[in-house]
């Protein structure tokens, strides 16, 4: 019960800190988020019910938030991941990262080296990494999507209604949620795959 009381407190204390603080990123999931300041300390709030929205203590640069777990970059580029682990989504591997994504129970990255590294459940190939160089990367619930240095997408894991079966093109972003895909064409058309993906809305992006 003390610990509870603990937590609930310091949830408490975050989202005024939150509110009060200038902001340099931030990231929202289904039941909690978190955010980082200009002076580089998180503050979480929301639910907690593993140790999610319980912000570590030191200065960072990038935070995002998944189902049960959150992931930040820390200002030497290092990672460091916070709440439910388990599939081992929390234990992230050494070496400096340029972009993180956590997502239901696995986590990847960019590394430096223009690399993704992902960690955490692989039950249908979701944390088992295409070979090649990256320059963006995003994960669903149970698939994960690179944007590969010649500026087209690889996906890999659970291929529910097509969510690994990447357009082929060249894209400027690229972004999933649970089953589905969206990217940014070079044109900057919008193309959009997997789950409930039937159309793509028209216009420029």
């Amino acid at each position: 019960m003390a610990s509870a009381r603990i937590d609930r407190s310091r949830a408490g204390a975050t989202r005024i800190a939150a509110r009060r603080r200038r902001v340099c990123s931030f990231s929202l999931a289904a039941g909690h988020a978190c955010a980082v300041a200009t002076d580089g300390h998180i503050a979480c709030w929301g639910a907690s019910s593993h140790g999610q929205s319980i912000a570590p203590v030191g200065t960072f640069r990038h935070v995002d938030v998944g189902l049960f777990h959150s992931c930040a970059i820390r200002r030497d580029s290092t990672v460091l991941c916070w709440g439910l682990s388990s599939d081992g989504q929390t234990a992230a591997p050494p070496g400096m990262f340029r972009t993180i994504v956590p997502r239901w129970n696995h986590t990847c990255g960019l590394r430096e080296d223009d690399q993704i590294l992902c960690w955490g459940r692989n039950s249908v190939g979701q944390s088992t990494v295409p070979s090649g160089d990256y320059i963006g990367v995003t994960a669903g619930l149970a698939h994960s999507c690179g944007l590969r240095a010649n500026r087209t997408i690889a996906c890999w894991g659970d291929n529910v209604e097509g969510s690994v079966a990447a357009p082929k093109g060249t894209f400027i972003d690229v972004t999933s949620r649970a089953g589905t895909t969206c990217a940014v064409r070079t044109d900057r058309t919008l193309k959009c795959w997997g789950y409930e993906a039937t159309t793509s809305p028209p216009g420029r992006f």
